[in-house]
């Protein structure tokens, strides 16, 4: 065996450092998309970020204005007019009402058709539309209920990435990293993968409209991070993938021809010395009268 064959060998030997660069790499994976997310943010916010934030708090305001002073002069239109509430993306009913109220209304102008959501649209958290999010905005809510479930997909994400990390640290140590882990990986990786093309196909905003009252601009989109971090779960589990390949093929080659011979093969071998070490048959003479 060679001196390199002999220093691979015995660094996979023991499970620590394959153990350090596997965690390593899980951290960073998490780290480094959530820094390079959160720099991008704040570099908007500090240039253009802080003049959309007073205006956005100017608005809120004067629409609280307006609501005091008619309420005092007794001209509260709020029985014509729709008024949302606050839902959480998992508040189904909360969502509904609010939903159907402005369906209601909106659909009493007569000017055109609006086609109803399904009820299993509104239950899973969807976003209800432009002109919906334009009546909250002047209520001073915020405009997009949907961002709590992007916020539950993104935890959704990072805790099978954990589970699937503690798997491996598991498996290292117990020097059992093979199929399962393998196959683990390469599921995980692919759902990354397609995350990854799905979110950028229409979940990250690109509109100006839906993007002028955000503080943090494109950036600062949640579904963003997710791309990124999707993208450094792929790098993870591609990398870990030939780490995991290369440790298989060196200790099947260098163990391989360090192994002692069967015992078949032994029996076999020294059978075979035997015979050779075995003198020749002198010839006889025959005597001589």
């Amino acid at each position: 065996m060679s001196v390199v064959g002999k220093k691979i060998l015995m660094l996979f030997q023991t499970p620590w450092p394959l153990l350090g660069i596997w965690a390593l790499g899980g951290v960073l994976s998490v780290v480094i998309p959530v820094a390079q997310w959160k720099g991008a943010s704040k570099n908007y916010y500090n240039y253009y970020g802080k003049a959309v934030e007073y205006e956005n708090n100017q608005r809120q305001y004067e629409w609280a204005q307006k609501q005091y002073e008619e309420a005092q002069n007794g001209n509260n239109n709020n029985n014509n007019n729709y008024v949302a509430k606050d839902c959480k993306w998992y508040q189904a009913k909360c969502r509904k009402q609010n939903y159907y109220y402005w369906l209601s209304q909106e659909g009493g102008d007569g000017d055109r058709y609006v086609q109803p959501l399904p009820e299993w649209y509104l239950t899973a958290g969807g976003k209800m539309g432009e002109e919906m999010d334009r009546e909250r905005e002047e209520q001073g809510l915020a405009t997009d209920e949907a961002s709590g479930a992007i916020k539950f997909v993104y935890s959704l994400s990072i805790m099978t990435f954990v589970g699937l990390l503690a798997y491996g640290a598991f498996a290292i140590y117990k020097k059992i990293a093979g199929p399962i882990l393998f196959v683990s990986m390469g599921f995980f990786g692919l759902a990354s993968f397609a995350q990854m093309i799905l979110i950028t196909q229409g979940v990250i905003a690109t509109d100006d409209r839906e993007l002028e009252n955000s503080v943090y601009g494109w950036y600062g989109q949640l579904p963003v991070l997710m791309v990124y971090t999707n993208y450094a779960f792929v790098i993870f589990t591609l990398v870990f993938a030939v780490i995991f390949g290369i440790k298989a093929f060196v200790e099947q080659k260098f163990t391989s021809a360090e192994a002692p011979p069967r015992r078949s093969d032994s029996a076999a071998i020294s059978a075979k010395q035997l015979k050779d070490e075995e003198p020749e048959d002198e010839p006889a003479y025959k005597s001589m009268a």
